[in-house]
């Protein structure tokens, strides 16, 4: 029998019924979500294919889709003022579309080659800038996307006789992070766009395959990190272990 949550718990709390975006005939797969400063900015994006075709679809403030593009994987991001990033693989090319709140702009070339990328991932920064990861060719690839439509040249941030998969990137008040895996482990490499320091091995456990990582910070600066651990999910956090403020040490005479 489910619980009662009781009526003094905050709303936050509860998970609310659930709603059907899409209403479609369609396959739909890889949901991904975002939201605004406000309750009412959710943004959706998800793959649907049908007939052998896959689509992008987004749905602003979950309002009905709209298809944006052809593609097979998608991220997405919203600045707080409600504008939309999006990131979205096909036939092994990385392609960005930017929604300033009057549809999205024209496609964007992030990435195309002879070598099939994959796995974009995206952020944006207090200056509205996108900033933007991919998988190719066993490593991780970074590329930024100024406001003036300016892109940075792709930088490769790891660079490893490993392979390098499923980047997550992460842009805030510190810096950029990117989490990734790498031969069965959690990686993490940091910088601020243009140098970034070597990458870090979170996990370190070569016996035990770990995937599908993922991040996020909170308003204190403090990363929680969550990704599946031989077949379950783990979590681990950033945060400072609470410490005194002060050491006594008793001497003779003032023990009780």
């Amino acid at each position: 029998t489910p619980a009662t949550c009781p009526a003094s718990w905050p709303r936050w709390w509860l998970i609310g019924p659930a709603g059907n975006l899409s209403q479609s005939l369609a396959a739909d797969s890889a949901p991904r979500i975002t939201s605004g400063s406000t309750l009412s900015a959710r943004n959706i994006a998800w793959i649907s294919q049908t007939g052998g075709v896959s689509q992008v679809l987004v749905s602003r403030n979950l309002g009905a889709p709209e298809i944006v593009a052809d593609g097979t994987s998608v991220a997405i991001e919203a600045e707080p003022s409600g504008i939309l990033h999006l990131v979205y693989e096909r036939a092994g090319g990385i392609y960005y579309r930017r929604d300033g709140g009057t549809g999205f702009s024209a496609e964007v070339t992030i990435y195309s080659g002879a070598s099939p990328a994959t796995t974009p991932s995206v952020e944006s920064d207090f200056s509205g800038n996108a900033h933007i990861v991919y998988a190719r060719d066993g490593d991780i690839f970074y590329r930024r996307r100024e406001v003036s439509g300016a892109l940075s040249t792709p930088l490769n941030l790891t660079n490893s006789p490993g392979v390098s998969a499923q980047p997550q990137i992460l842009v805030g008040a510190t810096g950029i992070k990117v989490l990734y895996t790498e031969n069965a482990d959690i990686w993490q490499v940091r910088g601020a766009g243009i140098f970034f320091l070597a990458p870090e091995n979170l996990t370190n456990s070569p016996a035990v395959s770990e995937l599908d990582p993922a991040y996020v910070q909170d308003n204190l600066g403090y990363l929680h990190i969550c990704y599946v651990h031989n077949g379950d999910v783990y979590y681990r956090n950033n945060v400072l272990v609470p410490s005194a403020d002060f050491v006594f040490t008793p001497v003779a005479g003032e023990y009780p």
